[in-house]
């Protein structure tokens, strides 16, 4: 795809696998589109036959309880017009990556993934750290190699354990790619939020709720929150915490008032 920025005829998932062949359209077309939130969303496919498999985000520095790590580098790569080999066509930089698939449970950051059915992810970044490379870039310079120490059948890869020499080498150049060592043509991802009137955007159902109730922790990490968890469940009697999905926490006073963090 040219812009990852929605389901589009004219921009259509060229290889990937035999679902995008036969349907047209795959779980990564929104990868690169700029939500109401400031964030992008990324998914790779982790299905299995009926397995939904689990990233191991411990060899990323995890904890075995987490089910997310924070400040993760994601490289997003895909065929060549579809053929092998694949090649980087994108990345995510301070990226949180989840164990599981997040599911948006009908609140999507945006209308168009409602509208391109796209009901999960498995990582999320902001916009800013968030850059994809132009397709005429997209070529042999940052394809990726075939065989030990490259990436396999699964649709992820640990890329800095790899101790193939030449894949060492591709780790690096990407490295210097994102730092800015080196430098590729490319663009932030398309903004999504709807164009109108002043106020237009604020009155979307999600932003009102943020704006309303949202309380942000920074440094967003595991460890800070299981403290904060910790100080809640010592200070506020009967606090209970419901599952949450894209947010990091919510919780629920004796009270029955509901808190996102």
């Amino acid at each position: 795809m040219k812009n990852y920025a929605g389901r589009d005829p004219k921009d259509p998932p060229k290889g990937g696998g035999g679902f995008p062949r036969s349907q047209g359209y795959c779980g990564e077309e929104l990868n690169f589109l700029g939500c109401e939130d400031g964030c992008v969303y990324g998914h790779f496919e982790t299905s299995k036959g009926d397995i939904d498999r689990q990233v191991n985000i411990q060899r990323l520095g995890a904890d075995r309880s987490a089910d997310f790590v924070d400040e993760v580098d994601v490289v997003w790569t895909a065929p060549i017009e579809g053929n092998d080999p694949r090649c980087v066509v994108g990345w995510h930089r301070n990226a949180r990556l989840y164990r599981y698939r997040q599911n948006f449970q009908g609140v999507y950051p945006l209308d168009r993934h409602r509208k391109d059915e796209t009901d999960s992810f498995r990582v999320r970044a902001k916009v800013e750290d968030a850059f994809l490379i132009d397709i005429g870039q997209r070529n042999l310079k940052l394809a990726l190699g075939r065989g030990p120490g490259w990436s396999g059948q699964a649709s992820w890869w640990y890329a800095e354990d790899t101790e193939n020499l030449e894949a060492r080498r591709i780790v690096r150049s990407i490295r210097n790619l994102i730092s800015g060592k080196e430098i590729v043509p490319g663009t932030k991802p398309k903004d999504g939020r709807k164009k109108g009137r002043a106020g237009e955007a604020a009155a979307h159902e999600y932003c009102r709720y943020v704006r309303a109730y949202e309380a942000i922790v920074s440094p967003r990490h595991s460890k800070l929150q299981k403290r904060f968890v910790d100080d809640l469940k010592g200070a506020v009697p009967g606090v209970s915490f419901p599952p949450s999905f894209r947010d990091d926490l919510r919780y629920v006073d004796g009270r029955g008032r509901a808190t996102m963090a």
